[in-house]
């Protein structure tokens, strides 16, 4: 029982790929992960979870990227996704 999040996602949070190397030995890894990395602007944690688990963007952790105000990170999770005319 957590008191909060499980601890694989307080370590994405935190932007602790330290812990998150740590971690992987115990834990499920969730494609949650990288919403909470993204939410904090983490984006060394984020290419680790790609890396490691080849978890992917998705509207969740793109719109965490977003409000976390990171323009790097902005960039990585919208890279190689290009509008056609009629999506804008």
């Amino acid at each position: 029982f957590y008191h909060t999040e499980p601890p694989i996602l307080q370590a994405a949070s935190q932007g602790r790929t330290d812990m998150l190397e740590v971690l992987r030995e115990y834990f499920v890894v969730s494609p949650n992960a990288m919403s909470f990395a993204a939410s904090g602007g983490h984006l060394e944690s984020i290419r680790w979870l790609q890396q490691n688990f080849h978890l992917t963007w998705d509207s969740r952790s793109r719109t965490a990227a977003i409000r976390s105000g990171n323009v790097e990170m902005v960039r990585a999770a919208f890279e190689g996704e290009r509008l056609s005319d009629d999506d804008k």
